[in-house]
């Protein structure tokens, strides 16, 4: 991991967004995230000294393409929450990397209540 961190390459992390969430058997995910994991990954990289370019909070998990789905509030929660972690955790720490979600195919109604719903907690759409 020092090698890809210490080069030229702009580093994007994803992390787990179902982490403590239950799989409804029509593919819905309801619960509340633990994200206790990522934090602590994300003070790992902080602690190390590692400059990232961003954090991604899952991976097409947003609609029906990998038959699992998040409703847009609760991505937008949970991006909120990643989004407060960076600022926290990097407050001391002069290039702070950028918050991307969700991760899915374009779907106008999903990221329209979805960007409602964050509050300019995400930098960029993915």
């Amino acid at each position: 991991m020092n090698r890809c961190l210490h080069s030229w390459a702009e580093i994007i992390f994803g992390l787990n967004a179902l982490n403590g969430k239950r799989i409804r058997s029509d593919g819905s995910i309801v619960g509340a995230s633990d994200s206790s994991n990522g934090e602590a990954f994300i003070h790992y990289i902080v602690e190390k000294g590692y400059n990232i370019y961003g954090w991604e909070l899952g991976n097409e998990l947003s609609g029906g393409e990998v038959g699992t789905r998040v409703a847009p509030d609760q991505y937008a929660s949970n991006t909120i929450v990643l989004h407060n972690k960076v600022l926290e955790i990097y407050k001391d720490v002069a290039n702070k990397p950028i918050v991307l979600a969700p991760g899915r195919f374009f779907d106008v109604n999903w990221f329209t209540d979805f960007l409602h719903r964050t509050n300019n907690a995400v930098d960029f759409l993915t």
